[in-house]
């Protein structure tokens, strides 16, 4: 007899126990559910997952890299953007901005008389001056645009890989509501992930 009551009561443990897992289980469900749902939202606000589709910006980003662009207006320069040209997309670093002079000379970037040192493609200028060549054209963006300076809501964009990369020195300025946002991280592939 004493057995058996030992035994319902183990029964009513366990399934106590259960009782009380189960609610929580369910209550943690539902956040993550909504939490996940929130997620996706912001995320079609703030955020896009962008496929790198070309070599224009080697070596910083690679055909079929995969990054994450914030939407924002705030754009600066050397920020790596995704841009909007006809139907397609684009990721170019931008050089100039509004109301600048932008000139290229013997690969020296020089905006409004000054020069700027572009760390991030000095071994392709390297070993373009190694070889003889120029690794950016000489240009200035009364060139490109027709007009001496950048004018208002507008950016000069070039890719990092300066010699085959389709920029602002083919089409021209681009208007800051083709910009979609700037490059905050790549995420694929795994064992390059890198941030911005």
């Amino acid at each position: 007899m004493v057995k058996k009551k030992l035994q319902k009561n183990k029964k009513r443990v366990k399934i106590k126990k259960k009782e009380v897992v189960f609610p929580y289980l369910k209550d943690l469900l539902v956040a993550c559910g909504i939490v996940l749902f929130l997620l996706m939202i912001a995320s079609s606000f703030y955020f896009k997952g962008i496929k790198i589709d070309g070599y224009g910006m080697m070596p910083t980003l690679r055909d079929k890299d995969i990054v994450v662009a914030k939407k924002t207006k705030a754009i600066k320069r050397f920020d790596i953007v995704v841009l909007k040209i006809g139907n397609k997309q684009q990721v170019r670093r931008v050089i100039g901005l509004s109301d600048e002079l932008v000139q290229y000379k013997d690969d020296v970037l020089i905006i409004d008389g000054t020069p700027i040192d572009e760390k991030f493609i000095i071994n392709g200028i390297n070993e373009s001056q190694y070889s003889g060549k120029s690794f950016t054209e000489d240009f200035s963006s009364g060139g490109v645009s027709g007009l001496s300076r950048i004018p208002k809501g507008y950016y000069l964009v070039l890719g990092d890989n300066r010699p085959y990369a389709t920029d602002s020195r083919h089409y021209g300025l681009v208007a800051e509501r083709n910009i979609i946002g700037i490059i905050m991280m790549r995420l694929l592939p795994v064992n390059d992930i890198k941030a911005y």
